[in-house]
């Protein structure tokens, strides 16, 4: 099993440089033995009409090529981008960007995207609903492939996106592309894009919950005709570690409503060992933790010191 961070920009954050303390625990995850290290894309988060409940948070992009001259190691992704926010061949374009930058160590993170309010506070119209927000996903997919795969230049004409004799150099360095993840539970239209299309698969829910997803995303492999264990299969869930029981429950208690709503895994090195375990038997490859609430860098290495290593196997 691998291990991904998820550095959040939670309002832990707020009274430091963000930059510092993204720099420090990106560093920290890879110096702890994490194999990635993941960003949201969002430009705040939080309740709009309550700005002391807003999470401070930086682009992207410009933090995940920060972290690029700052690492050496660690993949580097997006979890993930929402694909109204942008042109997809100018994401196409960023995610290049970064593999060069970054020495060939980008993952591409896509989504269709849910956070209407903060969209329409950056003054985008018309927000699509869901449907037509996946059809754009499906589309974003395709540019970017097609911009990958270096027959250039490339045309598309879509329903939401046209290209016209577009190219993209340099290009990646990482052959035939960098990964491409699509995130999302959605059986009927998600997974079965993730079967077509992506090399990577990212969903969350506690074990159970994750088997069921894989095994439809198994079904749709076989109708398409993809090797299902061509694709990584990633969780993404919350996790807080203690030295301690009553560390743990401490740090649990201090979250009180920012404790993310989703499945995660948490507790003292063994109880967060036998949770990964779990999810490892329910075909997880790859765990992308997110320690919101956490404001300590050594904790990630402790992180890494004591629950990795048991777990490189699994």
């Amino acid at each position: 099993m691998k291990f991904g961070l998820m550095i959040h920009h939670g309002p832990e954050m707020a009274d430091r440089n963000m930059w510092d303390m993204t720099r420090a625990f990106g560093v920290a995850a890879e110096e702890a033995g994490f194999d990635s290290v993941w960003l949201a894309d969002h430009w705040f988060h939080g309740p709009p009409q309550n700005p002391p409940g807003w999470s401070p948070m930086l682009d992207v992009w410009v933090a995940l090529s920060a972290l690029a001259a700052v690492t050496e190691r660690v993949q580097l992704g997006q979890l993930v981008l929402g694909t109204p926010y942008r042109n997809p061949a100018l994401t196409a374009k960023m995610a290049t960007s970064l593999d060069v930058v970054s020495h060939g160590r980008s993952i591409l993170g896509l989504g269709a995207g849910w956070h209407k309010v903060e969209y329409e506070m950056y003054g985008y119209r018309d927000w699509p609903d869901p449907p037509e927000r996946l059809r754009m996903l499906r589309e974003a997919v395709q540019i970017t492939l097609a911009l990958w795969q270096g027959r250039e230049p490339v045309d598309f004409e879509g329903r939401y996106y046209n290209l016209k004799q577009a190219i993209n150099h340099p290009p990646p360095v990482q052959r035939p592309h960098p990964p491409l993840m699509i995130g999302g539970s959605g059986e009927q239209v998600t997974l079965k894009m993730v079967a077509r299309y992506a090399d990577w698969a990212n969903c969350t829910g506690n074990p159970d919950a994750f088997r069921h997803k894989m095994d439809v995303l198994r079904e749709h492999c076989a109708t398409v005709g993809r090797d299902y264990g061509s694709i990584v299969k990633s969780w993404y869930g919350w996790s807080l570690i203690g030295r301690t029981e009553a560390e743990y429950e401490a740090k649990l208690a201090a979250l009180g409503a920012r404790r993310r709503a989703f499945h995660g895994v948490g507790g003292t090195p063994d109880q967060l060992i036998a949770g990964f375990r779990d999810l490892a038997a329910a075909g997880a490859e790859v765990c992308i933790v997110q320690m919101n609430g956490e404001d300590d860098p050594d904790m990630v290495r402790f992180f890494g010191e004591t629950v990795l290593p048991a777990l490189r196997e699994a």
